[in-house]
């Protein structure tokens, strides 16, 4: 997966390690200048027009033409996403908290970051087709039942997790508001996207107990067995990555989270669901593409936690003050740099190990792919 779709990182020239010759930097040089703006067309279409839609079928686009749908199953890029993941922490890792918004940051570390942000979400939309799941679909549910998981008069101001909450707002008159409780242990336990919905029946959730307990439960889970007719009717395309952003900030706002959402916990937070969602996979081994041997709740459950991961994703690009939607778009087109169909097709290679011209390796243009 070196070369596969979307793991570079495109840095301004000093940060790159390209081969030595004048060829290859020029090569570097070209790319990094047209990193430095937006094609037209992704200028003109802002936040509101890039669609999770749109995204999915660019990428399978580019690996088709490539020929390096052979190389995507879903634990190679689950795989390659995880290692994105571990790209976008480095870039937190020695720097303590950090403000939101990043207003100490210079514009070429908040560029780094918005490539790093970008690959994470672009393997995810790749990772979420190949395993035949509607990504915004899945996204809206969610966000459909955390609402009913995390009622305004019970959550606002707490990060508690929603088994703790009380069943009525009348058992414990603090839970409007105040002090969040364990905020060192818990902060993120209740914030904003990490609930795991799941039907009751399944492993892994655990209600609290009592009538009322399992009633709310019953009732969230018979919530989610059908969208909205809003959600129902936007269908894939009227899904954007602002549109979510907005939903999340409003939901946030509602229940007075805001408090919780530094960076670094809304990172802490992906990474751990990250996690989640690698636990579905780890003792599977290699699984068809499509999932056609997995029954349909299981699926659900992939979808749940593919889209914990996106919610938090457009979480922390928004409080990191990076759109998602314009680093996502200029990445696609800095990748198509990089990665010539000419010099690309067929091969995992990653880009700095092509040749700088088709003449200097016939067998660039596909054959078997080198060091997957």
């Amino acid at each position: 997966m070196r070369c596969s779709l979307y793991s570079l990182r495109l840095r301004p020239v000093a940060s790159l390690n390209p081969r030595k010759g004048p060829e290859e930097r020029r090569n570097i040089a070209e790319t990094n200048k047209r990193s430095m703006s937006l094609s037209s067309s992704q200028a003109m279409a802002g936040k509101e027009a890039v669609t999770l839609e749109s995204l999915r079928k660019k990428m399978a686009d580019f690996a088709r033409e490539r020929d390096w749908e052979q190389f995507h199953s879903p634990r190679n890029l689950l795989l390659a996403m995880v290692g994105e993941v571990g790209e976008l922490s480095e870039i937190f890792q020695w720097k303590g908290e950090v403000a939101k918004g990043l207003p100490d940051w210079g514009e070429e570390e908040k560029q780094h970051l918005g490539e790093e942000l970008s690959d994470v979400l672009l393997y995810l939309v790749r990772l979420s087709d190949m395993c035949g799941v509607d990504l915004g679909k899945a996204a809206l549910r969610k966000l459909d039942l955390n609402a009913a998981k995390y009622p305004v008069h019970l959550c606002k101001g707490s990060s508690r997790k929603h088994t703790d909450n009380p069943s009525d707002a009348n058992e414990n008159p603090k839970s409007g508001g105040g002090a969040p409780e364990g905020l060192s242990e818990n902060a993120m336990r209740c914030s904003l996207y990490s609930l795991r919905l799941r039907p009751v029946a399944l492993p892994g959730l655990n209600p609290r107990k009592g009538p009322e307990g399992r009633r709310n439960i019953a009732e969230i889970n018979k919530r989610s067995m059908s969208l909205s007719s809003s959600q129902a009717m936007a269908g894939k395309e009227a899904v954007t990555l602002e549109s979510l952003r907005k939903k999340m900030a409003d939901f946030a706002r509602e229940r007075d989270w805001e408090q919780f959402h530094s960076p670094r916990n809304l990172l802490l937070a992906m990474v751990g669901e990250v996690g989640e969602l690698s636990e579905i996979f780890q003792w599977k081994g290699e699984v068809a593409k499509g999932l056609p041997d997995w029954g349909e709740e299981e699926k659900q459950h992939l979808g749940e936690e593919l889209s914990d991961v996106l919610l938090y994703l457009v979480r922390l690009s928004d409080m990191c003050g990076v759109d998602l939607g314009k680093a996502a778009l200029r990445k696609l087109d800095l990748n198509a740099a990089k990665y010539p169909v000419h010099l690309c097709k067929g091969s995992s290679r990653k880009h700095t190990d092509n040749p700088s011209d088709a003449n200097e390796n016939p067998k660039s243009g596909g054959g078997a792919p080198e060091g997957l």
